[in-house]
């Protein structure tokens, strides 16, 4: 099953590293660990990759992967227009809605 979360972001994220990604999550693993009731979410860091997936030097995609067999991961995009994004995806869901109340 496939889950997305849309965040926005009041300034510009496209000059995101990486290894800036990564430390952003290290310095927030105690608060995260304590939310998913882990013991020692610190010592989950060394199996978090945080890998750019996009063709350009600025933020656009990467994929984030977790674990001691880093399976587990999702994958992270940079809208450079959200408004667009956002009204595409709301027209999408008012179509399935419409479909499936259509019995389609």
């Amino acid at each position: 099953m496939s889950i997305w979360i849309r965040i926005c972001c009041p300034e510009s994220v496209a000059s995101v590293t990486p290894d800036a990604m990564l430390n952003g999550i290290a310095k927030r693993m105690v608060l995260l660990g304590y939310l998913y009731s882990e013991d020692f979410p610190e010592d989950e860091l060394p199996r978090v990759r945080v890998e750019a997936i996009s063709s350009v030097e600025t933020f656009e995609s990467f994929d984030i992967r977790y674990g001691a067999d880093q399976v587990y991961g999702f994958r992270v995009d940079r809208w450079q227009e959200p408004s667009k994004g956002i009204r595409s995806e709301a027209d999408q869901r008012m179509s399935f809605s419409y479909d499936r109340d259509r019995g389609n």
